[in-house]
C-alpha cells in the first residue's frame, strides 16, 4: 500500500510535466488547510487530471491552479 508521501510524490511527478507553464520559482502555496500547486489545469491532460483527483488534488479553473485539503491540512 502506498503511503501518503508516496501519493504526494506521485502527484508532484505529474505536476512536474507541466511546471514549465506554471510558477517555476514558487510552484506551491499554502493557505490555511489548503495546499495549492501553481499549474494551470487547462494545460493538464484529462488522464492526468483524473489521476491527480484520485491522489487528492482538484483543479481550480478560477485561480488557475490545483488544490488539496488532504495534503494541506495541519
Amino acid at each position: 500500500m502506498d503511503t501518503g508521501l508516496d501519493q504526494l510524490i506521485a502527484a508532484f511527478q505529474i505536476f512536474k510535466k507541466y511546471i514549465r507553464h506554471g510558477n517555476k520559482s514558487h510552484p506551491t502555496c499554502c493557505d490555511h488547510d489548503k495546499l495549492m500547486v501553481m499549474v494551470d489545469p487547462i494545460l493538464v491532460s484529462e488522464e492526468d487530471k483524473e489521476t491527480l483527483e484520485e491522489l487528492g488534488f482538484n483543479p481550480n479553473l478560477e485561480d488557475s491552479n490545483f488544490y488539496s485539503y488532504r495534503f494541506g491540512s495541519c
